[in-house]
Order: structure tokens, then C-alpha cells, then sequence
């Protein structure tokens, strides 16, 4: 009878001291909002009440259908948390059934499914009971030890306490953190929401948002980008996370590429690949990406930008991850048009007052020489070149009036450059303007099946022109051309076009002006070689007029030739600028201007000889180029 009442009192000596540690072990718990403050403190309770060499707990994620060991302890060393799918292992079963599970003699060789950690021997007793809340099994509570028979069935019931509640505080610090994770997320939003009110650099803006989802969430890798609608790109403006360095700034990728970022541009919605490797969608360019969610930046319906979000773990994300960031992205279209509306604005009002500085520049002069050689740099104010030209317009065809910025690319570039002539019928860019009477852009010449491939230009990769329009005549182009490719944009037209009308209006104010000065010159010349007529006998007074005209215009060469009537002949009287010899004859109706003249009474003017069939070739005379010859 003693011994036995000896044993009761032992029990309930035992039983009453396992009370107070489940009391005690309940208030630590309870007080805890800290998962792993949770974790240790039930292994702490747990060791107390029964040998723990090696100790579980393991929690179900329904939603990735997976156990993941979150505290592993093998004599006394903590163990990195591993996952397994549902209804593997020993815990797996626990969780399936709903039942505690007690192995006195556990042997892996007889086939018991079980999940192996920590130290190579292995465990030989193994009680583990079902964390259970008021609705459903949510993980297991695992006792473990190397020695087998250690566990009684007394033991059961009270490691089902202690799981008992670790699974209430377990599921009270979920909620926790659920709720504290949105509500740094929607302080995030709020934030970000304060700084595009203050914020008018695009730039900065997705800088610091991208740094605040790193520093508020611990993400991987965070992208956002903007949406280059003329390239059909999608182009990486911010970068945080532990790749940052790894790729270039202003990153590119093509919408409609494989990649999910391509995707959500083209369809502009968000998507959420939680296991990286079962999305058909997802293009691998981070080794370490299990996750991604990429949510759309939208203007009415049309993609300007986006968020891309990468994690290292599957399921990473859940449904108020998606709505926060769909919420953040909201906040950034709003910002991100109101500083597009603004630098707009602010643009126009820049180019308002550089077009009229441009314009009191070029009216500043009506010498049409001076006009020609400003145009290039002011028009470097409005839109950006590394070289540029201007071309007049002469008849069909066009040549270089003036160049600039070649010199960089070589001597010979230059000079070949201000050789170059073409006829506007047949140059495709010139052509296309002339019929438009409207600016061109190229982004990428080499993309372009209408690019005109000249050797001095052979580094040009964009290429903006426009025509100078003057009472629907034009009067000259524009040429403009950067190296990089994609430059110019039709932005940069617009510019040009605006640029263009002012300097048409210059050119041809200096142009009229130049033509009523001459044509002073002119009358003034004449009415000298009247004066002077009565005074001079034949030969002087011709070999004055040519030397008037030829000084006052500075022509190349001028000739007097009078009619032999009865020799059918023309005769050189007088010459000035190019002197050539007195006397010479040439056989009217035989092949040249004059002689065409001499025979038909006519004036003929030729603004290129080499297009005019009654032109003759003459040695002498080799650098003609136009030729004015009238009749007497």
C-alpha cells in the first residue's frame, strides 16, 4: 500500500509540476506576438515536460500545398526550415489524420515514411500531436528523442496542451503579421502617394519607390519601368534588391517578347506567377526568381509604366500583395501623368521662348549668306544633332549650303559631305517631304528600307529632317543625324517643324532683300553704262560695261559677242572676270548658248549647264556651272 501510494503521490507531484509549467508556458506563449518568440518558447515548455533531443514544429501552407519545417532543433543546434509536400512524411500524416502519432522504436528501414534532419543518426522515439485551432489541423508539434520507449502514454495529452496553444498563438502572430504587413503597405501607398504630390522628376519618383518596397518588404529584386510606345519597349527606369548592379540602367525589352513584363505591357493586366517555373509566360533572366508579380502603371487604358517584383521564394506573394501593389500603381498613373502633363507644359513654354529668341536671332540680319550660316547653330536650341546640314533647293535638286559637326567624324567626311548632291525625285527621305511639304524622322536608319546609304554619312543611326516651305515652294531641307540609334522620336519633328517655319520666313525675307539690292545694282550699272555711252567710242565703252557688271556681281565671266552679219558669225569684243581672248569666233546655229541666242533672239537662262542640251563644253570655261546669256 505505501509503495503504491508512494507512486500516486510521485504522479501527482508530476503531474501537478507539468500543470504549472503548461500555466506558465500558456502566459509566455500568449503574450508573444513574435513567431519566433512563439517557436521558443513552446520548445522551451516542451523540454521541461518531456525529453526534446530533437524538437518540430511544422506548419501546413495550404495555399502551395506544402510543409514547412519552420523550427527545427537537433541537439540543441537550430536547423534551416525545409518544406516538403503535403501528406509527405510523418507529418504529413498527422496533419491527414487529425492524430496523435507515437513511435516508440522508430527504424527508416522498415519503411515509415519520414523526413530526415540535423544529425546523421536517427531518432528512435517520435510523439507527435496535431497543432489544432477551432476549425482545422494548421501544423505538428514533435517531441523526439534517440533513445527508444521514452514516451508514455501520459504523455500524449499533455504534449496536445502545449500544441493546443502554440497553435492559437501561432495563428494570433499570423494574423499579427498579415496585419502589420498591410498596414506597411498601405503606409507604403500613403508615402508614395506624398512624395508624387511634391515629386515632378519621374525618374526620382520610381527610384524612391522602388527603394521603399525593398526597404519596407525585403523583396529580391524590384523593377520599375516605363513604356516606350514608339520603340515598342518597355524600358527599366528604377532598380532595387540585391541585383541591382546586374543589369543596365534604361534595360530594355520588347512587348511581346517572351517575358512576363513584355506580357503585362501588351495585354495591361497584372499577373502573378507564384512558382516562376509552372508559368509558360516567364522568361528566366535572375537564377534565383521562384515568384514574380508584375502589376501594369495605366493612363485610361493604355500601359505607361509598371512594377515587377521578384522573389527567391514560391508563393511568395498572396492576394493583398497584388492589391497593394495594384493600389501603388494606381498612385504612380495619377503622379506619373500629372508630371508629364507638367514638363509638357514647361517644355512648350521653353520652346515658346526659344522660337522667339530663334526668331529675333535670325531677323536680326537680311544678309542671306549670314542667315544660311546660323540656321545650324540655332537650330542645335531646339532639337539636338552630333551633325547637320542645310540644303538649298535649285530646280529638282538640292546640294549642301552648309554642314556642321563633321569635322569630328574626318577631314575627307566633311569634304564629301558639302560635295554630296541629289535629286529630291529620286532620294526617298526628300522625296516623302517634298510630297508631304511635313517633317521626317527616322528612329533607326538601319531599320529603314528607304535610307539612303551615302559613305559620308555611313555613321548616322537617326535621322530627323524638314522642309523650309515658302508659299508652297521649297526653298531648302533640313538634315540632322544623331549615332544613336532610336534618337529621334516624332516629338523631335514636331520641334523641327516649328523651327522650320520660322527659318523659311528668314530665308526667304533675306533672299527678296538680297534680290532688291541686286536689283539696285543692277539698275544703277546700266544707267552708268548709259552715262558713260555718249563719251566712249565701241570698244571702251563695251570693255566697261563687262568690267561694271562683273565687279558689281561678281560674276565668273562675262562676254560681249557682236553679230558679223555677212560672215553668219559671232565675235568676242570684250571679256572681263575669267578674260578670255578678244576675237574669238563662233559660227551661228553651231552648238553653245550664245550662238543659240545669236540665232533665235531669244534670252536663255541655264541654272545648270549640265541638264541644258544647247550647252558647249569649253575647256577654258570648265567650272561653269549656270550661264545668262541675252540678245542685243
Amino acid at each position: 500500500v505505501a509503495i503504491v501510494n508512494a507512486r500516486l503521490y510521485q504522479s501527482a507531484v508530476q503531474a501537478a509540476e507539468r500543470q504549472t509549467i503548461l500555466h506558465r508556458a500558456s502566459h509566455e506563449i500568449g503574450r508573444s506576438l513574435e513567431r519566433e518568440q512563439v517557436y521558443t518558447a513552446v520548445h522551451r515548455a516542451a523540454a521541461e515536460l518531456m525529453p526534446c533531443e530533437a524538437f518540430v514544429i511544422s506548419l501546413l501552407d495550404e495555399s502551395r500545398q506544402e510543409i514547412e519545417g519552420v523550427y527545427l532543433v537537433d541537439r540543441g543546434g537550430r536547423t534551416p526550415a525545409l518544406r516538403i509536400p503535403a501528406h509527405h512524411g510523418l507529418s504529413g500524416r498527422v496533419i491527414a489524420t487529425g492524430e496523435v502519432l507515437r513511435l516508440d522504436d522508430f527504424d527508416p528501414d522498415q519503411g515509415i515514411e519520414a523526413v530526415h534532419f540535423g544529425h546523421p543518426e536517427h531518432v528512435r522515439s517520435i510523439l507527435a500531436v496535431p497543432l489544432r485551432t477551432a476549425t482545422n489541423v494548421i501544423g505538428v508539434l514533435s517531441a523526439q528523442s534517440y533513445q527508444p520507449g521514452v514516451y508514455t502514454p501520459d504523455d500524449a495529452p499533455i504534449l496536445s496542451m502545449l500544441a493546443n496553444q502554440a497553435a492559437a498563438a501561432i495563428e494570433n502572430a499570423r494574423l499579427f503579421e498579415a496585419e502589420a504587413r498591410r498596414a506597411r503597405q498601405l503606409a507604403l501607398v500613403g508615402e508614395i502617394a506624398r512624395q508624387a504630390a511634391v515629386t515632378l522628376d519621374a525618374g526620382q519618383l520610381l527610384r524612391e519607390t522602388a527603394e521603399s518596397l525593398v526597404r519596407a518588404f525585403g523583396y529580391y529584386d524590384v523593377i520599375l519601368f516605363t513604356v516606350d510606345s514608339e520603340a515598342g519597349e518597355g524600358v527599366m527606369e528604377a532598380r532595387a534588391g540585391s541585383l541591382v548592379r546586374q543589369a543596365p540602367e534604361a534595360a530594355r525589352q520588347k512587348i511581346g517578347e517572351p517575358g512576363i513584363i513584355g506580357w503585362v505591357v501588351q495585354h495591361g493586366e497584372t499577373l502573378l506567377a507564384n512558382d516562376v517555373e509552372r508559368e509558360p509566360r516567364y522568361r528566366r533572366l535572375l537564377p534565383g526568381t521562384r515568384a514574380e508579380l508584375c502589376v501594369p502603371i495605366k493612363d485610361g487604358e493604355r500601359v505607361v509604366a509598371g512594377i515587377n517584383i521578384e522573389s527567391e521564394q514560391l508563393h511568395a506573394f498572396d492576394a493583398v500583395d497584388v492589391a497593394t501593389t495594384e493600389a501603388l500603381a494606381a498612385e504612380l498613373a495619377v503622379a506619373l501623368k500629372n508630371i508629364r502633363l507638367f514638363q509638357a507644359e514647361r517644355e512648350q513654354r521653353e520652346l515658346a521662348e526659344t522660337l522667339r529668341e530663334v526668331g529675333n536671332a535670325l531677323t536680326a540680319t537680311l544678309d542671306f549668306d549670314t542667315v544660311l550660316d546660323r540656321l545650324l547653330e540655332l537650330i542645335a536650341r531646339v532639337v539636338p544633332y552630333d551633325s547637320a546640314n542645310v540644303m538649298l533647293v535649285d530646280d529638282r535638286r538640292v546640294h549642301i549650303a552648309r554642314i556642321f559637326g563633321y569635322e569630328q567624324f574626318g577631314e575627307q567626311v566633311s569634304r564629301d559631305m558639302a560635295a554630296l548632291s541629289f535629286e529630291v525625285a529620286e532620294t526617298g527621305n526628300l522625296r516623302q517631304m517634298a510630297e508631304t511639304r511635313q517633317p521626317l524622322v527616322i528612329p533607326d536608319t538601319a531599320a529603314d528600307p528607304g535610307w539612303v546609304n551615302v559613305k559620308a554619312s555611313a555613321y548616322v543611326r537617326s535621322w530627323a529632317g524638314a522642309p523650309l516651305v515658302v508659299r508652297d515652294q521649297i526653298i531648302a531641307f533640313f538634315s540632322l543625324d544623331k549615332i544613336e540609334p532610336n534618337f529621334y522620336q516624332p516629338g523631335h519633328g514636331q520641334r523641327l517643324a516649328a523651327f522650320a517655319t520660322q527659318a523659311a520666313l528668314a530665308l526667304e525675307n533675306a533672299r527678296l532683300f538680297e534680290a532688291e539690292r541686286d536689283q539696285g545694282r543692277r539698275l544703277a550699272a546700266v544707267g552708268e553704262v548709259v552715262r558713260q555711252a555718249a563719251s566712249l567710242d565701241l570698244d571702251e565703252l563695251l570693255h566697261r560695261a563687262v568690267d561694271l557688271l562683273q565687279r558689281t556681281f561678281g560674276y565668273y565671266c562675262v562676254d560681249v559677242l557682236l553679230v558679223d552679219p555677212p560672215a553668219g558669225e559671232i565675235v568676242r569684243r570684250a571679256s572681263a572676270g575669267r578674260r578670255l581672248a578678244e576675237g574669238y569666233r563662233l559660227r551661228i546655229g553651231e552648238p553653245g548658248i550664245s550662238s543659240w541666242v545669236a540665232a533665235n533672239g531669244q534670252p536663255l537662262l541655264v541654272n545648270d549647264v549640265e541638264r541644258e542640251p544647247h550647252y558647249h563644253f569649253a575647256p577654258e570655261l570648265a567650272e561653269t556651272r549656270s550661264e545668262l546669256a541675252v540678245p542685243i
